[in-house]
């Protein structure tokens, strides 16, 4: 058998060593880069795009509920008014989760 006993400090010293030494190119990333096609990323997914609508719809029947149920009352109660405040509220929340992904990516 052979005694050598070659451990990997041992390959990697005869590496650094033997093999030849990388070509400097310090315009290589940029002259690539530039001649690769730009990406195009989306900017919301289709199960994002799903639940924004959906939200909308929901939200959409609960006020067209809420406000024939003030017109057919003739009593209007606080809890309508709070009901209509959280309906608010949730357009206002599903606005700024449309836009703001929008406005950070500029």
């Amino acid at each position: 058998m052979n005694n050598n006993k070659l451990t990997d400090k041992n390959i990697a010293e005869f590496l650094k060593e033997n093999l030849p030494t990388e070509r400097k190119d310090e315009w290589f990333v940029s002259k690539t880069m530039n001649r690769l096609p730009e990406r195009r990323r989306r900017l919301f997914s289709g199960w994002e795009i799903a639940s924004f609508v959906l939200s909308f719809i929901v939200l959409t029947i609960m006020l067209v509920r809420q406000l024939t149920g003030l017109y057919t009352n003739p009593v209007i109660q606080i809890s309508d008014y709070i009901f209509l405040c959280l309906i608010t509220f949730g357009y206002v929340f599903l606005t700024f989760s449309v836009v703001m992904p929008v406005v950070k990516r500029g």
